[in-house]
């Protein structure tokens, strides 16, 4: 069995994978590996077929007009999903809105807008923008936040030194302590 954690981390993230894919498959994690011995499609999602995805979308537009094209990849209900996924990029807020107003940039209400939008800021973060992110991402959830950090360390390893960094995981260390 395929840990969708461990593919995520030393795949999706290492390689640096489009970012919508690390937010669909943070959001549908058993749409990574969706084999069932008795289908009759030709293909099925697994790590493989993400990878091709990664390769057809790459600096492209996602649009429901190639969704075909996305079914043969990676199955046709998969596809759709991902498509209907990919969807709410126009409606979550930009990076420039977040760095010039982290406080008071709306945070998606929506599961897949949230998905995107953590996903999405993960990608070239800078020491002098980390400060801002930080302060954004920590008013979301405790998934959406553990995504955002891990997925910002393994890309940018030095920020671990970031002042901002050791205040957030000891936010976080503070809130897993208190629940368990």
């Amino acid at each position: 069995m395929i840990s969708h954690l461990e593919w995520l981390e030393d795949v999706a993230i290492k390689e640096g994978y489009d970012s919508r894919i690390v937010a669909y498959l943070n959001y549908r994690p058993d749409d990574l590996m969706a084999f069932q011995p008795d289908h009759t499609d030709k293909t099925f999602a697994c790590p493989r077929t993400w990878e091709f995805m990664e390769k057809l979308i790459r600096g492209k537009e996602v649009s429901a007009a190639k969704t075909g094209l996305y079914a043969g990849t990676i199955t046709s209900g998969i596809a759709v999903s991902f498509v209907q996924f990919c969807s709410v990029i126009g409606q979550i807020p930009d990076r420039k809105a977040v760095l010039s107003d982290p406080l008071g940039t709306p945070v998606p209400q929506d599961s897949p807008g949230r998905w995107m939008v953590v996903a999405h800021l993960s990608d070239g973060i800078t020491d002098d923008t980390f400060g801002r992110l930080c302060t954004y991402i920590n008013r979301f959830g405790l998934d959406f936040r553990i995504l955002f950090f891990k997925t910002a360390m393994l890309k940018h390893p030095t920020l671990r030194t970031h002042p901002d960094y050791a205040r957030a995981m000891g936010d976080l260390n503070r809130w897993l302590n208190t629940t368990t």
